[in-house]
């Protein structure tokens, strides 16, 4: 599963935290075989690595970077979705974060195709956050899309009981 989000940073300092509330960073499953970790990368608009965090970094990792130019992120942000906690159990969120102000329409399908969740939501532009409750959903994989105009993005949700 791969997430992009897109930010423009000015000059200067910053500080990346990442946190887990398992505790194994981003540690794959022993049974999936080598090479299963998961990974943080942070580029800049030239793609350049600023930053990369994988494999056990426990609960939290902090880590320092610079941005020595500014970048004009104006020419590559699109519409971006955050979705969390996942894995849940009762409680979810979906961040998006528009380009421009929209009708957002936000569906939870079962993995037999089922929708289980439709809303359609008038959203700002910027950062809109929606909680969406699973707690009477049963255990499993769901996907959650999310349109925007002719557009459609997809997450896994998974929900444990």
């Amino acid at each position: 599963m791969t997430h992009d989000h897109f930010t423009e940073l000015s000059e200067g300092c910053y500080t990346f935290n990442a946190y887990d509330s398992y505790g194994d960073g981003q540690l794959g499953y022993a049974s999936s075989g080598p090479g299963t970790d998961g990974s943080i990368i942070v580029t800049d608009g030239n793609g350049d690595e600023l930053l990369f965090i994988t494999g056990n970094w426990e609960s939290e990792f902090t880590s320092h970077f610079e941005v020595t130019s500014g970048v004009g992120i104006e020419e590559v942000l699109e519409n971006t979705i955050l979705v969390f906690p996942n894995p849940t159990f009762n409680n979810t969120s979906v961040s998006l974060n528009l380009v421009e102000s929209n009708q957002v329409m936000i569906e939870l399908v079962n993995t037999l195709g089922q929708k289980v969740f439709i809303q359609e939501y008038a959203m700002s532009a910027g950062s809109n956050t929606v909680n969406l409750s699973v707690e009477d959903l049963n255990a499993g994989v769901y996907y959650l899309n999310v349109r925007v105009d002719d557009k459609l993005m997809t997450e896994k949700l998974n929900i444990l009981k």
